[in-house]
């Protein structure tokens, strides 16, 4: 009995043992996960703090910092696809193409919906100017996130790029409802009808983009430009005095020509003239600006600057037919008329495209008393452009004498 009882007894401790040990042993597990645990979410942690630096500092310009914090959260989170996506975009910056593809690479093959890393593949490709596989991009970018109009406007450009035009306009032309408030789809839109030379929907749409975006100047600068290309002048002059009137655009000698060009269309030399008197004082060496000044000086009559613009053209550029057409012009008003033919001449042979210097040849022609002549110059001026109306008029106005 006692053995039996000394036996039970041995048995009950071997099993407390072993159930002690086995406790001893989960308690040990346990601890070690939890404090695995505890470093991961301190790395997490870490890493994300050292993202959001490197995302202030890349979007400050400081590529240089934002891309050794980012190479330290990336240590220490190295699965992180937006971790990843932020290294390519500053590869990007610096033009490290091959880095950045391999980058986000990583990124799409730990997360393939992910819209940004297609984004930044997308920008990727369209930088080699492979426009399809960038169009893909675009696409997969822009059905991973539909409520974002960035990866649809490059859709568009790359479809404007492919030669596609009208399937950029189908493509965003769909959408306009659905980003109602949205002034960028209407910027693409514009931008793409410029292109096609339809300036009147082009203005349309750039005009709605000014209302909903009124106070955004680039907004404004592209329905500028759309009314100065198809020809609505006044508008123009409104919105290009706007635009010279901000500092951010009133050194812009593009913005001040343009103005310029808009009053000689108005019929507005004398305001021409001072726009290009300013702009050629800003920038002497602009042959441009220096016709465009001898053009305002020849409609008013000021044979002072368009002598002064002649020279400045004709010393800045000898191989243009600009100047010596000017010069011919200053002959003719002169009553130099014989001095002024081989000065069309010369402005004939450098301008093999271009009927001007021929038809001011052939009024000086009829002003000498020269009618058959004249009638030359105006036909091979109509050889040179055959649907110029200005010849074609003087040229039956010769004949029917």
């Amino acid at each position: 009995m006692r053995r039996s009882l000394r036996y039970a007894a041995m048995v009950l401790t071997a099993a407390a043992v072993i159930v002690m040990t086995g406790c001893s042993s989960a308690n040990m597990t346990t601890q070690a996960e939890a404090k695995k645990a505890a470093k991961e979410r301190w790395a997490n942690a870490r890493s994300n703090i050292m993202y959001s630096m490197a995302v202030q500092q890349f979007e400050v310009g400081d590529l240089d910092k934002s891309e050794k914090t980012i190479a330290q959260a990336i240590s220490m989170s190295p699965e992180n696809p937006a971790y990843l996506d932020l290294a390519a975009r500053i590869y990007l910056e610096r033009g490290h193409l091959e880095r950045a593809f391999h980058t986000v690479e990583q990124s799409i093959n730990l997360d393939a919906e992910r819209s940004e890393s297609h984004y930044i593949m997308g920008l990727i490709f369209q930088r080699w100017q492979q426009y399809e596989p960038a169009y893909k991009e675009y696409k997969l970018a822009y059905e991973a996130r539909p409520d974002d109009v960035s990866p649809l406007l490059a859709m568009g450009e790359m479809l404007v790029k492919l030669n596609r035009p009208d399937e950029a306009i189908t493509l965003l032309s769909a959408k306009l409802k659905y980003f109602d408030h949205n002034p960028a789809i209407r910027v693409g839109l514009g931008r793409i009808y410029m292109l096609k030379r339809d300036m009147p929907k082009a203005v349309a749409l750039l005009r709605e983009a000014t209302l909903l975006a009124p106070e955004d100047k680039t907004v404004l600068e592209q329905l500028t430009m759309a009314e100065y290309a198809a020809g609505r002048w006044p508008d123009a002059i409104d919105h290009l005095k706007a635009l010279l009137a901000d500092k951010n655009y009133a050194d812009r000698a593009d913005l001040h020509s343009a103005l310029g060009d808009c009053y000689l269309a108005t019929q507005r030399p004398l305001e021409a003239r001072r726009v290009f008197m300013e702009l050629t004082r800003e920038h002497p060496n602009d042959v441009n600006a220096w016709i465009k000044l001898a053009e305002c000086a020849w409609a008013v009559e000021d044979n002072v600057r368009l002598s002064q613009a002649t020279r400045q053209v004709l010393s800045l550029s000898p191989d243009r037919h600009e100047g010596y057409l000017l010069r011919g012009m200053m002959e003719m008003r002169t009553g130099n008329k014989a001095k002024a033919l081989p000065w069309f001449d010369r402005a004939a042979s450098l301008a093999t495209n271009n009927a001007s210097p021929l038809i001011m040849k052939g009024m000086t022609l009829e002003q000498m008393g020269r009618p058959a002549e004249a009638a030359a110059a105006y036909r091979q001026a109509l050889t040179v452009a055959p649907d110029d109306t200005r010849a074609q008029r003087l040229l039956a106005g010769v004949d029917t004498r």
